[in-house]
């Protein structure tokens, strides 16, 4: 499902906002309803950082204000969404026509720049633009295995990503509580979580033994008597005698 966020401070322009998108899910361009919804409409940037990290798996449309007179502007949540998946898309929908030019100096690239002087016509017009395009992208996402990344957090509240496919296997760091490190094919990644959060949300990412997890796409070969398993980068861990019997079957 498509997640729609609504990011706009005047509650009636958000109740505006909030009343075009839910009829273009409902009648647009296809047979059917959209298989979409508005997860979030608010006035408050730090509401939508928080639920970007409790909903970090999600494809985004976020349709964003720029100028919010709070510490984080809609530029700032813009930067979060982006770097969650190359498929969340921006709108900025603001009155002030100079922020375009803040959008382009931080490389944002939003699908659209509403602007609300347009009237209630040229505003409904725009948006529903803009959600065809959107949707259009999202279907298009659904075949494509490069949306699979595997999301942390090297600092606290700021969301990074790397291709799933590139991750070898993650390790709990026995210095530092709650810590742990990714490895991927050129890089060891140091960061916030921990093993069971990876391992509910990737199912690739399976046990071996109590610190470790390895990505099942990354196995080169499993020696189930010895209870070796070799990575594709020539890396061996032994598999847990209790979770040999688990791995091999997963591994078929």
């Amino acid at each position: 499902m498509l997640s729609i966020l609504i990011l706009e401070d005047n509650l009636e322009q958000q109740r505006k906002i909030r009343e075009i998108v839910n009829n273009r899910i409902l009648i647009n361009v296809t047979p059917r309803q959209y298989d979409a919804e508005i997860a979030l409409a608010t006035g408050d940037p730090n509401a939508v950082i928080a639920y970007l990290q409790a909903h970090q798996d999600k494809i985004y449309l976020a349709f964003l204000d720029i100028d919010l007179k709070t510490t984080l502007d809609g530029i700032d949540v813009a930067e979060q969404i982006k770097n969650l998946s190359i498929f969340n898309q921006i709108a900025f929908i603001t009155a002030d026509a100079e922020a375009l030019k803040l959008t382009i100096q931080r490389r944002i690239a939003p699908l659209d720049y509403i602007t609300k002087n347009n009237g209630i016509e040229g505003l409904t017009t725009r948006l529903q633009e803009t959600i065809d395009t959107a949707y259009r992208g999202y279907i298009n996402s659904l075949g494509d295995t490069s949306q699979q990344f595997l999301n942390y957090e090297r600092v606290r509240g700021v969301i990074e990503r790397l291709p799933l496919e590139q991750v070898l296997f993650l390790q709990t760091n026995s210095h530092k509580a709650n810590w742990l490190s990714i490895t991927s094919n050129d890089q060891i990644i140091e960061c916030t979580g921990k093993l069971k959060d990876f391992a509910q949300k990737y199912p690739e990412l399976v046990y071996i033994s109590r610190d470790t997890l390895v990505n099942l796409s990354q196995v080169k070969s499993y020696n189930a008597k010895a209870g070796v398993v070799t990575l594709t980068s020539g890396q061996e861990f032994k598999v847990s005698f209790r979770r040999r019997s688990v791995f091999k079957k997963l591994l078929n």
